[in-house]
């Protein structure tokens, strides 16, 4: 959801620069930031809710970092339930596909609007704006598909547990430290930092 709003933002930045202010005032940025807690709360109690309804077996042993929903899914005997399942794909939709599609719809407009800046200088900053959220948005979609799509067996655990881990914990890390990038400070600290390292 965060994902989605942050992608509405670069659109109305790059495709609509005139109204920025206006669709982004305090008022409605504090809307949407409301909005994305309110849907996360809501989706971890639905979650939570019909991970409450799962059957599991006396003794359930989970080799994980944490209580992933797939996981507990897989644990308990949710495979063989109809409904969950149903509510399964409700869920991927939801939350996954519908953000998803129209973060593809924002971007191939975006990219659109780029293309239409006659000087090169332009383009480049255009770019450089829009360039940090399309890197967390690609990082994230990449290992969450990679760790909802890989078949639950024993060869692949350890590379669902540590994909799960990256997408669940080490984007959300990276995520200031590349947006941070843009930023010519940070930058040129950081090149002196890599200058310094080289010459050791």
């Amino acid at each position: 959801m965060a994902l989605l709003v942050m992608a509405y933002d670069r659109y109305v930045a790059i495709c609509q620069p005139l109204y920025y202010h206006q669709r982004l005032n305090k008022k409605i940025c504090s809307l949407l930031i409301a909005a994305i807690w309110f849907c996360a709360c809501t989706n971890g109690m639905i979650v939570a809710h019909q991970v409450l309804q799962l059957s599991f077996r006396h003794s359930v042993t989970i080799h994980h970092f944490f209580c992933d929903f797939k996981v507990l899914f897989h644990a308990g005997y949710g495979s063989s339930n109809k409904h969950f399942i149903i509510f399964l794909l409700i869920e991927v939709i939801v939350v996954g596909i519908f953000p998803f599609s129209y973060i593809l719809k924002s971007y191939v407009k975006i990219i659109s609007g780029i293309l239409l800046i006659k000087n090169t200088e332009g383009r480049k900053k255009a770019f450089s704006t829009s360039s940090s959220h399309l890197t967390v948005m690609i990082m994230y979609y990449t290992f969450a598909t990679a760790v909802y799509m890989i078949p639950p067996s024993e060869h692949t655990r350890i590379l669902e547990q540590v994909l799960s881990t990256f997408y669940a914990s080490v984007i959300p890390i990276l995520n200031p430290i590349i947006y941070s990038l843009r930023n010519n400070e940070i930058k040129k600290a950081l090149q002196r930092l890599v200058s310094k390292t080289i010459k050791k």
